[in-house]
């Protein structure tokens, strides 16, 4: 098991960045893994994450609070379960949609924009075939 991580940062003395979208195709020889670390199983936001059958495996950090992963309450960190949660894998394709991960919320940002000094993280698993 390898556990892989995707980090999107934004220069301290930088201006805000919109994201859009990132695709990462995992070679033919890796296959995603989505409950292999303890704790995937279990999401951190019961608002859009639950746990059980379904599970992406994804896991999303920010920086800084923010309503990610399209909650209602302030967060840095939440898991996925369904491709609502702006994750998706399909076959080796995997995408991050980041106006879901990142969404508007209420002042701090609008859909997709990281501020700067801020980062965000995705984290996710992978076995060799």
């Amino acid at each position: 098991i390898t556990q892989w991580s995707i980090a999107v940062s934004n220069a301290a003395a930088g201006a805000p960045a919109t994201l859009t979208t990132i695709t990462d195709t995992l070679a033919a020889s890796l296959a995603h893994d989505p409950g292999a670390v303890a704790g995937l199983t279990v999401p951190t936001n019961a608002a859009t994450c639950v746990a059980g059958a379904g599970n992406l495996g994804f896991k999303v950090t920010a920086s800084a609070a923010r309503n990610i992963g399209g909650v209602a309450a302030q967060t840095t960190g939440y898991f996925t379960t369904n491709t609502a949660d702006g994750l998706d894998i399909a076959g080796q394709a995997i995408t991050a949609t980041f106006a879901t991960i990142l969404p508007s919320d209420g002042g701090h940002a609008t859909a997709g924009l990281l501020n700067a000094g801020e980062t965000v993280t995705i984290i996710f698993n992978t076995t060799v075939r």
